[in-house]
């Protein structure tokens, strides 16, 4: 037998070198031998070199597939082979009924105990550590020693693990093994092969025994390893352990015929040679000349790195000649960039393969499963229903799916609830006026929880108070077929089909096909053992997520994307590696393993050989991007972002700094200003040219310039069938006509034929336009969540404090009721309106929570209502209307505006008070507020803060008008509603306190007799109602609320400028003026903090005008609105 090692490091042709050994054999049978990850591409490699017939002669495997081809043809599967999750339901079935006879385990149950027993069982075998082994080991060790209860604990497991496996089922672990066997039994098996083995950096015990016997049997073994002739770093000790292990193998056999070859050289260009004599050295020496081969760029983050990557190969692929083939991709943490490489490389109509397991948590029936197991571990809980629901596999449509979402989510409905049909008393309302309406009509939507909880409660009610596995399974999987789950993935599989998307359809085939298999494991491991199905649900659970597939590349031509491990073998020109930030690049292993690295070390030293320790794993990293660095044979481009999508700020690898050490001159690229500058060769591809060109198109326009390629390309664009629109749309957005243009007036005459305006309304359209437009013309609805708000708790104090003083004015005194006396009677109101057992649905008396709210509301409201009896008890005024509406019969209110147009009024004012003095009547209007209120100038000048001014304006014409009566205003009152913050109470008269709290705030005209008629002890410095300060010269006094106080004339003045402003805005409205136009607190700013229509008007203030409110006092304001300016 002859036998050669080929040494070379990574990228220095040890595969071509067997190929091209191999071209010359012409007499021999051929076994390649390759890790499984790469079999495909030697397959490739093969075709390339060799030409189909060389197939013929030649066999390309992994160990596994070599296993099975043998134990298939010599019949030696006789029994089921057990899959690794089978493997992990046994251990996991071990540890539940021999839980009290371990040491160490019990004491030590973490939650992923079973995977971490079954790696050291995986050990076990790979390094024939058998029973006697481990007795030698537990023999060196103290009773007491923790390593001791571990040892004896596997010891245990593994003998259990290993009788029912030999009793039951055939290990994959095994199967190489028994093919050793087999190959010693026969005659001919290998004789006069010529195997190569190639790609390897670990052996398990039995490949290494597989070597020793065709050893005897083979014309020629070569073994490809990587290892460097001139170098003895410690990155390498991995692979001198195996060199040194099949060297011992070979002196035990006698081999004369033995040859080493080493792979010294390449052709590769200068600087990346000398990248690879000198990455390993401390001491390198800097490379003086320029840097071709090695290019190093920074972007802003990973998408746009990803961008820039796409951007890279393209110009390759188009510019220089390159197959996509010939370039590959690497990546430490590929699952944080799947989604930028889909996105990008398909914008850049880049061919490509990710080649990684997936997980099959984002597969529609392993969410389907997952959500199951949540809602009944968590009783019926919403997201684990909405799971369910959005699945994919129930039978409900958009609609259905929309309704029974935003009734279950604004009426609280969760867990017990869904068992039932709804009822009216599920339907929150909150208002507790609406307790009058009619019964809401829930029948479709009670339809529809029936389809989604009848299957669950099937499901449920068989196995509730049942404990058997074997029982489980079969009424789990009569349910999926009864409610027609599995039709739904087939038909589902179908569609996919259909739309040509093979990888997704058999995906999904694959993941029921695994689910099917892993219930019959456990139905063979666990038969009638007890558990509650909660846990057999959790056993199931654990066992699908750790399925993994695999795809197989579909082109010839395509860019290969992958991690360190699974690009180890590639005849690449071209080798790109991103993501190379320190976080992950080179991995760091910290996380210690069930038997520490301490523990290995002390097992190792006993003479037995055992899984690598951290250190050695952090070792292996280094090996594998040294090794990295040496595969392409043209160009390496290393790239790392300085954030990640999320902002985070990310710093460069190691790798990053040590290049820029060894090539001083290398010019690092700056991508992290994002330019889309735009020229000929960035004509990547169709999506990618459009977005540019949009982006491109912007500065055209402002700069009054198009390019003739920018004239050509939107000539192209626009008559394009599948790009045109989005091309308009974009255009439009870039031009700032983002929704500006007028509505049409036909439209207009229909919308506002029989409309009435509120001021609210007009405040909203003064905001912003758009705003208006969205608000009341197409009347969106924010999604109403279950919970209690600010405007519910306006609403509420609204109600409550016209209901409770109509009653106490019809029943008693008000002005001389005790604080008791009221709080006794807002008490028994409480119980009697609030927590009526007719009222259970109101949003206050639905749980414990929002009753404990209304509590504090009703303490709130009583001290309320007692300063304002208080307040009745000094003031000339009387409570004239509460909650007083415009807009009826009685009380309608219409402007005529500038061109003969006219607008009609609803509204409704909190409270009104009349005061009837010398023949004259006064008007206060008080506005109720959760909140302290401060008049701001700047607000009432741009319209945003103007109805009680406008109410005020309203009343007194409609008195006017109606009634021929000239009501004379005194005050525009606020009355904060809400709980006084008072910091020190000790010491002080709290009553009082709390009255100071309660007075009135707004705008009162400057009249002493008014100013008395509102506050009867205002002259003698007592004043409960308002805070106004007289001094000795009976005028007010100037102080910090003198801006509140205006003149007569200034009043009119005020009212005037609204009433004009608000006839200027509807002008404004009935023309269909609709633009995106916000106000803004300030320059600051960048969006709105009042609206939510970010998404739909897409503001900026770089393509949209605004306005900003700026600060106003008294005198500025009056200067302007006397001025007319605009």
């Amino acid at each position: 037998m002859k036998f050669k090692f080929i040494f070379g490091k990574k990228g220095y042709g040890k595969s071509e070198y067997i190929l091209n050994e191999i071209k010359n054999i012409n007499d021999r049978k051929i076994l390649i031998i390759v890790p499984s990850h790469n079999t495909f591409m030697m397959e490739n490699r093969v075709l390339e070199y060799l030409g189909e017939s060389a197939l013929s002669k030649i066999e390309i495997m992994d160990f596994k597939k070599l296993t099975f081809k043998l134990l298939n043809i010599f019949k030696a599967k006789t029994k089921n082979k057990i899959t690794n999750i089978g493997k992990y339901l046994l251990v996991n079935y071990l540890i539940r009924n021999n839980y009290n006879q371990f040491l160490y385990f019990k004491k030590n149950n973490s939650t992923n105990l079973s995977d971490e027993i079954l790696s050291i069982l995986v050990d076990f075998k790979n390094f024939n550590i058998d029973k006697n082994s481990i007795n030698d080991i537990l023999n060196n060790l103290n009773s007491d020693m923790e390593l001791y209860k571990k040892i004896r604990d596997l010891d245990y497991i593994n003998d259990l693990y290993n009788d029912y496996l030999d009793k039951n089922y055939l290990d994959s672990l095994d199967d190489m093994k028994i093919v050793n066997e087999i190959i010693k039994e026969s005659d001919e098996l290998f004789n006069y092969y010529d195997i190569y083995i190639d790609g390897f950096d670990i052996f398990t015990y039995y490949q290494y025994e597989f070597l020793k016997i065709i050893m005897d049997r083979s014309n020629k073994i070569t073994i490809s390893l990587t290892l460097d002739k001139f170098s003895n770093s410690i990155i390498y000790n991995e692979i001198f352990k195996i060199k040194n292990r099949i060297r011992e193998l070979l002196f035990d056999k006698n081999c004369s015929d033995y040859e080493e070859v080493y792979l010294i050289d390449i052709d590769k260009s200068e600087d990346l040679k000398y990248l690879d004599r000198n990455y390993l050295k401390y001491d390198a020496k800097a490379y003086d000349y320029e840097v071709r081969s090695i290019f190093l760029n920074k972007s802003l983050d990973n998408f746009y790195e990803v961008e820039e990557l796409c951007k890279k190969i393209r110009s390759l692929v188009i510019n220089k000649g390159y197959r996509y083939k010939e370039i590959g991709v690497v990546c430490r943490d590929i699952d944080s960039y799947e989604n930028f490489i889909r996105v990008s490389f398909d914008e850049f109509n880049i061919p490509y393969f990710i080649d990684k397991k997936n997980e099959i948590t984002s597969n529609v029936f392993s969410i389907f499963l997952f959500s199951i197991f949540e809602i009944f571990e968590n009783n019926f809980s919403n997201n684990a229903l909405f799971t369910y629901i959005k699945s994919g596999l129930l039978d409900l449509n958009d609609e259905e799916i929309f309704l029974i979402e935003n009734f279950v989510q604004e009426n609280g409905i969760s867990k017990y609830k869904w068992k039932s049909d709804f009822i009216d008393e599920d339907c929150v309302r909150y208002r507790i006026e609406d307790m009058n309406k009619d019964h809401i009509d829930i029948s479709d939507i009670n339809n529809i929880r029936k389809k989604i909880i009848n299957p669950l409660m099937s499901l449920f009610n068989k196995v509730k108070d049942k404990n058997s596995v074997n029982y489980f399974i079969k009424e789990f999987y009569g349910f999926l077929k009864e409610f027609g789950f599995l039709d739904k993935v087939s038909l589902i599989c179908e569609t996919l089909k259909s739309r040509n998307d093979f990888i997704n359809a058999n995906e999904l085939i694959q993941i029921v096909n695994n689910v099917f298999d892993i219930l019959d494991e456990i139905n063979d491991i666990f038969r009638n053992e007890e558990m509650s199905f909660s846990e057999f649900m959790n056993i199931l659970i654990n066992s699908i997520s750790k399925i993994e597939i695999s795809h197989v590349p579909m082109r010839m031509d395509e860019i290969l994307i992958g991690d360190i491990e699974r690009l180890k073998i590639g005849n690449y020109k071209v080798l790109f590696v991103i993501g190379c930030n320190s976080i992950n690049f080179p991995k760091s292993y910290k996380k210690e393993d069930l038997i520490n690295d301490l523990e290995k070390d002390y097992i190792k030293n006993l003479g037995f050989e055992f899984s690598i320790t951290n250190m050695e794993k952090n070792l292996s990293e280094n090996y594998y991007i040294y090794s990295l660095l040496n595969i392409p044979k043209d160009k390496i481009y290393i790239s790392y972002s300085i954030s990640s999508i999320d902002g985070t700020s990310m710093t460069p690898s190691i790798l990053i700094s040590k290049i820029k050490k060894i090539f001083p001159k290398i010019i690092e690229e700056n991508t992290t200003i994002i330019k889309n500058d735009f020229s000929l060769d960035k004509m990547y591809s169709m999506n990618s040219t459009l977005s540019i060109f949009i982006s491109d198109f912007k500065n055209c326009i402002s700069n009054g310039k198009l390019s003739n390629i920018q004239r050509d390309l939107y000539n192209f664009y626009i008559n394009n069938e599948e790009f045109k629109y989005f091309l308009r749309f974009f255009l439009m957005r870039i031009r700032g006509e983002n929704y500006n243009d007028l509505l049409d007036l036909d439209i207009l005459h229909h919308i506002y034929k029989n409309s009435k305006f509120s001021i609210s309304s007009i405040e909203v359209y003064s905001k912003c336009p758009f705003k208006y437009f969205l608000d009341y013309i197409i009347k969106i609805k924010t999604k109403r969540l279950f919970s209690f708000e600010t405007y519910d708790y306006g609403n509420i104090v609204h109600f409550l404090m016209e209901n409770i003083c109509k009653n106490i004015i019809k029943s008693c005194d008000f002005s001389n009721l005790s604080k008791d006396e009221i709080d006794k009677f807002i008490v028994e109101y409480f119980n009697n309106v609030i927590f009526s057992n007719k009222n259970k649905s109101y949003i206050l008396n639905n749980n414990f929570k929002f009753k404990a709210f209304a509590q504090k509301i009703r303490k709130i409201v009583s001290d309320a209502v007692f300063f304002t009896g208080r307040h009745l008890s000094n003031t000339e005024f009387f409570h004239k209307y509460y909650e007083f509406e415009f807009g009826k019969t009685n009380s309608k209110i219409e402007l005529v505006l500038n061109d003969g147009r006219k607008a009609s009024f609803v509204g409704k004012i909190d409270r009104i008070d009349f005061c009837k003095s010398n023949n004259e009547v006064f008007i206060n209007i008080i506005d109720y507020k959760s909140s302290i209120y401060d008049i701001d100038y700047g607000k009432i000048y741009n319209n945003l803060n103007i109805q009680t001014i406008a109410y005020m304006n309203c009343i007194i014409r409609l008195y006017r008008e109606n009634y021929n009566i000239n009501l004379s205003p005194c005050a525009i009152f606020y009355f904060t509603i809400s709980k006084p913050v008072i910091k020190n109470k000790k010491g002080i008269d709290l009553i009082k306190e709390i009255g100071k709290y309660y007075r009135y705030s707004g705008f009162l005209i400057d009249d002493i007799e008014k100013i008395n008629l509102i506050d009867r002890n205002v002259l003698n410095g007592n004043g409960s109602i308002v805070s106004v300060k007289i001094n000795k010269n009976g005028e007010i006094a100037k102080h910090n609320s003198s801006d509140s106080i205006l003149t007569e004339n200034e009043f009119n003045d005020m009212l005037e400028f609204v009433h004009n402003s608000i006839k200027d805005k509807i002008l404004k409205i009935y023309d269909g003026n609709i633009e995106v136009c916000p106000v803004l607190d300030d320059m600051e700013q960048s969006k709105c903090s009042y609206c939510n229509y970010i998404g739909i008007c897409k503001f900026t203030k770089h393509e949209n005008k605004f306005k900003i409110v700026n600060e106003l006092d008294k005198s500025s304001f009056l200067n302007l609105i006397r001025k007319g300016s605009n």
